[in-house]
């Protein structure tokens, strides 16, 4: 397990340079296939991962099969041998890149991090539980049905005699949609209902995000729904690889 400390870390020479950077470059070039769609998919497309955790199962494996204790505690690769001594190397970019960058020495090695399964998060989503290692502003691919979901739940609360959802007597200056949510937790509530009927699981942290993957985790989108006035709004805050939830 280690039992040495951050205090004795340092750098010095690589013992472990060569086996990782082989371990990488063999997964950066290899393809994948995806557990839920069955897509058999490229790792690194347009030099950004498309599945980290792929990406990272390919490296573990490829150590492992040389003997080389390898576990990726969130942000950098921590590799031993032994317990006198472990590696920290960073594999991943902040944009999502495949890189290698040794980072330092451990001695004695620090203990080694446990692999925590990610929680459930939505009970109802037959998706397994997943974590991300990045998130980017890539295009939005569920605009349509997220806006669609907001336009009918608009459309149907406007019908009722007192509405339940949305203030029609006040609106975002320039909005025409941004029309002020009078009750916030019905609003967020009904979006991820209205959503599910899509296929979409769906997470509300809380605040003015909702979170949504269909039928794959190798992403999720993070979909900024509220204003800081509490006026509705549809911006997609962040695309995140492979799905945060």
């Amino acid at each position: 397990m280690g039992i040495g400390t951050a205090a004795g870390c340092r750098q010095e020479a690589s013992d472990f340079l060569r086996a990782v950077t082989d371990a990488v470059s063999n997964a950066a070039n290899s393809s994948a296939i995806d557990v839920d769609t069955k897509e058999t998919y490229p790792i690194l497309l347009n030099g950004v991962l498309q599945s980290p955790n792929a990406y990272l199962k390919l490296i573990i494996d490829a150590l492992d099969r040389q003997g080389i204790c390898a576990v990726y505690d969130g942000e950098e690769l921590n590799i031993r041998n032994t317990n006198a001594y472990n590696e920290m190397f960073d594999v991943i970019t902040s944009s999502g890149g495949s890189w290698v960058k040794y980072q330092s020495t451990c001695s004695p090695a620090i203990p080694m991090p446990a692999v925590i399964n990610p929680p459930v998060q939505d009970a109802e989503c037959k998706l397994a539980p997943s974590k991300d290692s990045y998130c980017d502003h890539a295009g939005a691919r569920y605009n349509g049905d997220v806006t669609g979901a907001l336009d009918e739940m608009i459309a149907q609360d406007r019908q009722l005699a007192t509405p339940l959802i949305f203030n029609f007597g006040s609106r975002a200056l320039g909005d025409e949609t941004g029309w002020k949510v009078a009750n916030v937790p019905l609003y967020f509530s009904e979006m991820r209902k209205r959503l599910r009927t899509k296929g979409y699981c769906s997470v509300y942290p809380g605040e003015d995000e909702l979170l949504i993957k269909k039928g794959t985790n190798r992403f999720s989108e993070h979909w900024d729904l509220l204003r800081g006035e509490e006026f509705s709004l549809r911006n997609l805050a962040a695309v995140c690889h492979d799905a945060s939830f």
